[in-house]
């Protein structure tokens, strides 16, 4: 149910993207299911002590997965700045190998595309995605009533021999 996120957007003196406050969000939350938050390497799994999220985006019909480091410590505000300038970077094919590399757990917003719901893929080494689909008016029961509420589909991809 996203009507707190679409009023916060509404509130604000800037105009955060609904995957900059999805990130926001789950970034802390990623240190309190650390599961979430792992890699599984060879050696066996490796959890991690910060977050790094990566942030899919297309670029130019090219599939590029961002990194915003220690998002886990990130206000509102900043994760917002970090995705439009990884944007900017991206459009203008600045994006260099550290940028794109290290992640700990990624986000895949196909919302602005239309896209009700769908499945992501895992980025490996990582150890889970999130998949944000759009948000539509959908008819839900509050207090036995059927109300129309702005609704978003996620979608967690997770891989079973960490999580």
């Amino acid at each position: 149910e996203m009507s707190a996120v679409l009023a916060l957007r509404e509130r604000l003196p800037y105009r955060p993207s609904v995957t900059a406050v999805i990130a926001r969000a789950v970034a802390p939350l990623l240190l309190r299911h650390p599961d979430l938050n792992s890699s599984f390497r060879p050696e066996g799994i490796w959890r991690h002590r910060a977050v790094h999220l990566g942030i899919a985006l297309d670029s130019d019909g090219r599939l590029l997965v961002p990194v915003i480091r220690d998002a886990q410590g990130l206000g509102l505000r900043a994760v917002h700045e970090a995705l439009g300038a990884i944007r900017e970077r991206a459009a203008a094919r600045q994006l260099g190998p550290a940028e794109l590399q290290g992640s700990t757990f990624s986000i895949s917003n196909l919302g602005m595309l239309g896209v009700d719901a769908f499945t992501a893929i895992i980025n490996p080494p990582e150890a889970a995605i999130l998949a944000v689909g759009r948000t539509v008016e959908r008819a839900v029961g509050r207090d036995g009533v059927l109300v129309l509420r702005p609704i978003c589909t996620l979608t967690l991809s997770v891989d079973h021999r960490v999580a």
